[in-house]
């Protein structure tokens, strides 16, 4: 079951779900730690793990681009 969401947030959900494949990109969340930075502000990026306890692979590896 899909939640409607709108453009900023296209999966309308907090948590983690099976059909969600909602993903940022680098850019995205590196605009978001840039404002974050200006207000001097916590940034919770809310990746969290699927019933299995791992992350997904698009979530890996939007967080190890991060470090490039």
């Amino acid at each position: 079951m899909s939640t409607q969401g709108n453009k900023r947030f296209p999966s309308g959900n907090w948590f983690w779900h099976e059909w969600d494949k909602s993903v940022r990109s680098k850019e995205e969340v590196l605009e978001y730690l840039k404002m974050a930075k200006a207000v001097r502000a916590n940034l919770l990026l809310n990746v969290g793990p699927t019933n299995e306890g791992i992350l997904r692979e698009e979530d890996e590896q939007v967080l190890q681009d991060l470090q490039n």
